[in-house]
């Protein structure tokens, strides 16, 4: 017996269906493509069905997933339903990583099954401010303005830059004893020395300050030289600022300048040195895309000096407006336009803009425009011509068709056909009879003979020398009987009684009017005996 009964629990517990469990995991922030600096909050759910007390490991990696470093360990319990979890993360060991992902690991403490997940997509972590990076005088130029203009330009970050400080030094170290010239800006990304410089060599530098007060590194020193009888380009414009070709032409003054080279990258690359004339020839790679260019552009003297570098934006715009023509009309049989058709062609062209649209119909002059009717019939051949600002043309043609609808089956052509006929009768005994008889009565009721039966004074206004003048209401202008009856022939009851009260006639009617067809008649029989006993 003490044997049994375990062995009836061992039966029993074979018996329980297994238990199917599941951990569920998920990152939530970051998620990838997020911009991460200073103390940022890691965030994920995690769920488990059984419950159990969960277990999570929070690691992060820089160098997109191929090494992870430890953040947190957090525990759990975890139900069916979805939980929201967070640690605290201070990134400020990382100066700048563009590959940096989270992962979050899960073990059920009781069950022992595992999980985890990670984050969709790479984010960055930048803590490190860059520094500015200088613009003109450009490094190692010559020039022979003794009080400079500095120009510098921000790098790209996730911070408002709040103040620039830039130095002027004779010496490359900057050694506070020979620095000539320094200045803070604000925001402001240039600056005008306002000490007079001697002829020499000079190097500058910049550096900003952002909206948390971290301070950058210094900028690349770049040096320049004052001299009286410098390299100078004193003006570079563009032939024409949109072109259609991979060459452009430049139109340049200078003085002291025999040799001219640029770049289409910012100055990390320069071209050969070529011979200055005016214009002077840049050529885009066949590999350039369309767009707005910088191009950069300095000189060198016959003694090697560099000029100061100056830049010219153009816009490359190789390819053809985009034409669509828009029908708008009644689409007819055989896709004809009944009537008419209004075209209207919508031009696109994203980098230059549209500058001409031009159509032709048929063998019409062209016109300009982009919206025309065509309402002759028949099958028309439509022209046109689009012109971008750069030069580009697009030309197409297309054929559009225009006829006028028959005009409506004459009256009784129409009502010659059985269905014609049937429609013709339901309308005649719907509306038709009904009016004509309403028409027929109204004129019995405007009858002059009927105004004087019944003592209505005529459109003079005098009464007859029997009956007393009673002034006539007006007559009704509407074919309805019910009209008719309200204001014409309750009246005329009225004095149909009174005259047979009155007449010394015999055998006149006695009875009363019915019907409008009555009352016509008897008030017809009163005029007949009255005429009759004169």
């Amino acid at each position: 017996m003490r044997f049994l009964v375990p062995l009836l629990a061992f039966a029993f517990l074979a018996l329980l269906p297994a238990v199917s469990a599941e951990l569920r995991v998920l990152v939530m922030s970051p998620d990838g493509g997020e911009l991460w600096w200073g103390y940022r909050t890691i965030q994920w759910s995690g769920a488990c069905d059984p419950p159990d007390n969960v277990t999570y490991r929070i690691e992060i990696s820089v160098d997109g997933g191929s090494s992870w470093g430890y953040v947190d360990e957090k525990s759990f319990w975890e139900e069916s339903v979805p939980a929201p979890h967070e640690v605290g993360f201070n990134t400020a060991g990382i100066e700048k990583s563009t590959r940096c992902l989270v992962r979050v690991s899960a073990k059920a403490q009781t069950w022992g099954f595992e999980n985890s997940d990670t984050s969709d997509n790479f984010f960055t972590i930048q803590n490190l401010l860059p520094p500015p990076r200088p613009v003109s005088p450009a490094n190692a130029a010559t020039i022979a303005n003794r009080t400079p203009t500095l120009t510098w330009m921000d790098e790209e970050c996730p911070w408002e830059i709040e103040n620039h400080l830039v130095q002027i030094s004779i010496d490359p170290n900057f050694t506070p004893g020979r620095i000539v010239w320094s200045l803070p800006t604000g925001k402001l990304t240039s600056a005008t020395v306002y000490t007079v410089l001697s002829d020499g060599v000079y190097y500058w530098r910049v550096r900003c300050v952002d909206e948390r007060g971290v301070e950058s590194d210094w900028s690349e020193t770049f040096s320049f030289e004052v001299f009286t009888y410098a390299p100078i380009l004193t003006s570079v414009t563009p032939s024409k600022f949109f072109v259609n070709t991979r060459k452009v032409d430049l139109n340049i003054e200078a003085s002291n300048i025999i040799y001219l080279q640029y770049s289409l990258d910012g100055g990390a690359s320069w071209s050969d040195w070529e011979y200055y004339t005016s214009p002077f020839e840049i050529k885009f790679s066949e590999n350039e895309l369309d767009g707005e260019k910088m191009i950069w552009l300095r000189g060198k003297s016959q003694g090697g000096k560099l000029s100061d570098i100056k830049t010219v934006k153009v816009c490359l715009d190789t390819r053809i407006p985009l034409v669509t023509p828009e029908f708008s009309g009644v689409l007819g049989e055989g896709g004809a336009y009944k009537g008419s058709v209004t075209i209207i062609l919508r031009c696109l062209d994203f980098t230059s803009g549209v500058d001409l649209v031009s159509y032709r119909v048929d063998d019409d002059p062209p016109e300009n425009g982009d919206t025309f009717t065509i309402a002759a019939d028949g099958t028309h051949t439509v022209e046109y011509t689009v012109r971008d600002r750069a030069g580009n043309v697009a030309r197409g043609s297309f054929t559009v068709s225009v006829y006028t609808p028959l005009s409506p089956v004459p009256y009784m052509a129409f009502f010659g056909g059985t269905v014609g006929v049937a429609v013709f009768w339901v309308f005649m005994w719907k509306k038709g009879i009904p009016a004509i008889a309403a028409w027929r009565k109204q004129r019995q009721l405007r009858s002059r003979w009927f105004q004087e039966l019944v003592g209505w004074a005529g459109e003079t206004g005098e009464a007859s020398e029997e009956t007393e003048a009673v002034e006539a209401p007006k007559l009704p202008r509407t074919s309805s009987i019910v009209q008719s009856y309200k204001e014409m022939l309750v009246p005329a009851a009225e004095m149909l009684r009174e005259k047979r009260a009155e007449s010394a006639v015999e055998r006149l009617p006695r009875e009363r009017a019915s019907s409008l067809d009555d009352l016509i008649s008897q008030l017809d029989e009163i005029k007949k005996k009255s005429v009759r006993s004169r």
